[in-house]
């Protein structure tokens, strides 16, 4: 029998978690609650390999639901939420304060209905892309706030899902958008591929693979993780399926080892 993962028990359920990309020592995880009636938090955990336990190193109240978090690859103290509050979706950007507090920096202005997820690009720290249920939008940061540079329609009747940059071609970024996977020049905000019908029903998310620049991986409401080349989009035949979910697959990540995920 395998060992006993390591758990951390939160006071209210989650669904934002994500590695801290700053921290190059401690392995640091920002995970952000979403109780429709109580105060929600968001929590630094940094794992104690000598108790081989999680730690809880930092409390930040924040009182509407937290459906994202996307912390900056440069700075340790900053990071986005997306929230929603009575049925309102915005996106933050905010930095953690000692003292377990936290100091609003801006709320990001013009983005349109729900919203996904945000993005903090990790090869330009001066550009954020929200993923919004009709749109994909940029926005761009510096010292002065945080504006929109740039947007694109998802298209007629595609609602988007999920996405990614890719991790070493700063231009490139992946969206889940109805039952296909779209491919994104950030520079002119243009599509330059698709991979249609990648899913039998929506595709929930992308990820791509830190070890390989042409491979990417998908999952959906049909159960199944999906691995794709980004050369061959022209085909809707996966490189390889895997199923024995027994639910829908809201989340997939490529592990950053180079075996296979």
């Amino acid at each position: 029998m395998g060992e006993a993962g390591i758990t951390f028990s939160l006071r209210y359920q989650a669904r934002a978690l994500i590695a801290h990309p700053a921290e190059k020592v401690n392995s640091v995880w920002i995970v952000g609650t979403n109780s429709l009636r109580e105060e929600n938090e968001v929590r630094f955990l940094q794992y104690d390999a000598d108790q081989e336990r999680l730690l809880s190193v930092k409390i930040l109240a924040h009182n509407a639901e937290i459906w994202d978090i996307s912390p900056s690859a440069t700075e340790g103290d900053l990071f986005f939420t997306v929230w929603s509050k009575v049925g309102t979706y915005g996106v933050s950007l905010w930095q953690a304060l000692p003292m377990d507090t936290m100091s609003l920096v801006t709320d990001l202005q013009g983005h349109q209905g729900v919203i996904r997820s945000v993005k903090w690009h990790p090869l330009q720290p001066d550009l954020a892309i929200t993923i919004e249920e009709g749109f994909l939008r940029t926005w761009s940061i510096t010292s002065g706030g945080v504006q929109a540079s740039g947007q694109a329609d998802a298209g007629e009747l595609v609602q988007l899902w999920g996405g990614a940059l890719h991790p070493r071609q700063k231009d490139v970024m992946a969206t889940a958008g109805g039952n296909n996977v779209q491919l994104w020049d950030l520079r002119t905000m243009s599509r330059t591929g698709e991979v249609s019908g990648a899913h039998r029903m929506p595709v929930r998310d992308v990820s791509f693979a830190s070890h390989n620049e042409h491979r990417f991986v998908t999952g959906g409401d049909d159960c199944r993780l999906r691995f794709w080349d980004m050369r061959m989009l022209g085909k809707a035949e996966a490189l390889l399926e895997l199923g024995g979910h027994s639910h829908w697959l809201w989340r997939g990540q490529d592990s950053p080892l180079p075996d296979p995920p």
